[in-house]
């Protein structure tokens, strides 16, 4: 079974970036658990540098990597600028063979998701995480925490970042794509019954939800039948 080793940046005493009350350990630790969630959904085996707000020195992220036979590290990270800044870059040892192949796929796949502006695939050999480790080893800056905090901070933008990953991982290993679209709360599931046009409005529906006791898995499990 594939294993992928996913490094949530900073964390602890180590904020990384920062605006004002907002923090890049918190963005970055909240989509690393969101890409574990979708990589596991599709029968991939992961490993986390950290789980919760705790700090890891960069020396142990690359030995646990090491030691636990990954085939690729994601490194996520979210960009610090001083400027106005709106863009995704991925970040490599070295732009050569399966670096550059997976790097590019996944920074394809990020900007077609979301929409945002190119800033490429870039060599960083001075990178401890990107040197250290054994494996094919990648960065991703996720966006400026100044300009594109908004984003960062929604979880259907989170959600669009951790499947473009998922999707290129999977693509770049001839793996499975599977069920990492699954309507898992009541507030999705309405919002594609909306757009299928089967209801008007999403407003009754939640109210109902407060009453009738099962009336939330019926509308899960039936949005996710016709999506």
């Amino acid at each position: 079974m594939a294993k992928i080793f996913i490094d949530a940046g900073h964390g602890g005493k180590d904020s990384g970036a920062v605006n004002g009350n907002i923090y890049e350990k918190d963005i970055a630790l909240s989509i690393a658990l969101k890409l574990e969630k979708m990589l596991k959904t599709c029968g991939i085996e992961t490993v986390m540098s950290r789980t919760t707000d705790v700090f890891v020195t960069l020396q142990d992220r690359a030995s646990i990597a090491n030691n636990c036979n990954a085939i690729l590290f994601v490194s996520i990270h979210v960009n610090s600028s001083t400027g106005f800044a709106r863009e995704i870059e991925t970040l490599v040892y070295s732009y050569r063979g399966n670096n550059k192949d997976i790097a590019q796929s996944i920074q394809d796949s990020l900007i077609e998701a979301t929409g945002t502006l190119d800033r490429g695939v870039k060599e960083r050999p001075d990178l401890y995480v990107l040197s250290a480790t054994k494996m094919t080893a990648i960065l991703v800056e996720t966006g400026f925490i100044k300009t594109e905090y908004k984003n960062l901070l929604s979880d259907n933008y989170q959600d669009k970042i951790a499947k473009a990953i998922t999707n290129a991982i999977c693509k770049s290993f001839n793996l499975e794509v599977k069920n990492i679209d699954k309507i898992e709360n009541v507030e999705q599931a309405l919002t594609v019954l909306v757009n299928a046009k089967i209801i008007n409005s999403p407003d009754y529906w939640l109210k109902a939800c407060d009453v009738v006791k099962y009336l939330p898995d019926l509308l899960i499990n039936f949005a996710n039948k016709i999506q």
